[in-house]
């Protein structure tokens, strides 16, 4: 089966982001993951005869563009979540109703 490679940048997208999005692809593909200190290289194997490669690697690329961004927002709005969390769970208010 051919394969093709893509590159990404390790200062742009975080490891996790990459792993996100070639879960979601799971099904499609077979995945090799290779990191050095500036950058992740997947190896790409397409597990469909009709879709090649190359189609697959385009769909990855906007794959970790989207689980980068999920991470961003999550990280952005992790202290939110916990007030909401912490004051749906306890006894007592913690925002006044006024």
């Amino acid at each position: 089966m051919p394969s093709s490679k893509v590159v990404f940048d390790g200062s742009v997208y975080s490891l996790d982001s990459i792993k996100r999005a070639l879960y979601k692809f799971a099904d499609k593909g077979l995945f090799e993951l290779k990191k050095s200190d500036s950058e992740v290289v997947v190896e790409v194997v397409s597990l469909s005869d009709g879709q090649c490669a190359e189609s697959l690697l385009g769909q990855l690329r906007n794959e970790v563009i989207d689980q980068d961004l999920r991470e961003m927002v999550k990280n952005e709005t992790q202290s939110i979540r916990e007030l909401i969390l912490a004051n749906a769970f306890s006894k007592t208010k913690m925002v006044s109703s006024e």
